[in-house]
């Protein structure tokens, strides 16, 4: 994302001193967050979320009518803005992040406590940006050629940084590391946070088969079926790598393989 392109902020607090405080703090500290426009309470800022739609609210929790928990519940859905509440109380962290807020600030805002919050929406909002490209091209993609979507389909992957995407059919296979995965994509490994089990259920492709509990392999980068002696079995990838099969799973990849 270029941080040029600007991510539209809304701040919400009774007190006027409060608001255009954030407010000057946040010109000065940032080029890239703008500050479209300011509420007093619940009502003002659930109208003006819905008339500008902005990334991210910074919201205060103690005012008149609707608090700001009510009004974060209000916002919530698919395109939910990012919730950064304010208080001058210490007590109500725990609700507020369960309501999914990126973050929590005492009053006064002190400014590197804002500076850590200010990267945390940066990084958000480009995970965001990233998956919204990625779900507009494979839309593109789906209505332009609906036969060849699923050889198209991509998998979105946690990195920890960021989102990355790739395409199924570059997947070699996937392997458990602890609470980790590593996901073999040919030219690139990359490591991401969850559980083979997670990624297993999006690799619901015909392509993809468990064959270790440890192992899903793409059956398109088989090149064949190897015996390792012993009763052991294996299979080799066109990559040259070699992967163990368990025995209980060895006859259903061969049936596997025929049926492909």
């Amino acid at each position: 994302m270029n941080e040029a392109a600007g991510i539209r902020a809304i701040v919400v607090d009774d007190e006027k001193v409060a608001r255009l405080a954030l407010m000057r703090r946040l010109e000065s500290m940032t080029g890239d967050i703008e500050v479209c426009g300011e509420a007093r309470n619940g009502n003002e800022a659930l109208s003006l979320a819905a008339r500008l739609t902005p990334d991210v609210v910074f919201l205060d929790i103690a005012m008149p009518g609707k608090n700001g928990f009510e009004v974060a519940r209000r916002l919530a859905g698919d395109d939910a803005p990012l919730i950064v509440f304010l208080t001058a109380y210490g007590d109500r962290a725990l609700e507020a992040f369960e309501t999914d807020a990126i973050d929590y600030l005492m009053k006064p805002v002190a400014p590197d406590r804002l500076s850590r919050t200010i990267t945390r929406i940066r990084d958000e909002y480009k995970k965001r940006q990233q998956l919204r490209l990625t779900q507009e091209l494979q839309s593109a993609v789906e209505n332009l050629d609906p036969a060849g979507a699923a050889a198209q389909k991509t998998l979105k992957l946690d990195v920890g940084d960021g989102i990355v995407c790739v395409y199924e059919k570059n997947i070699a296979y996937v392997e458990a590391a602890g609470e980790y995965a590593c996901v073999y994509a040919e030219p690139e490994t990359h490591v991401v946070r969850d559980s083979l089990k997670r990624l297993e259920e999006d690799l619901l492709s015909e392509r993809f088969y468990r064959i270790h509990r440890k192992t899903i392999v793409n059956i398109e980068h088989i090149e064949r079926l190897i015996s390792k002696g012993g009763g052991e079995q294996a299979v080799r990838l066109h990559c040259g790598r070699e992967l163990a099969i368990s025995r209980r799973r060895f006859s259903g990849l061969r049936a596997r393989l025929s049926e492909y």
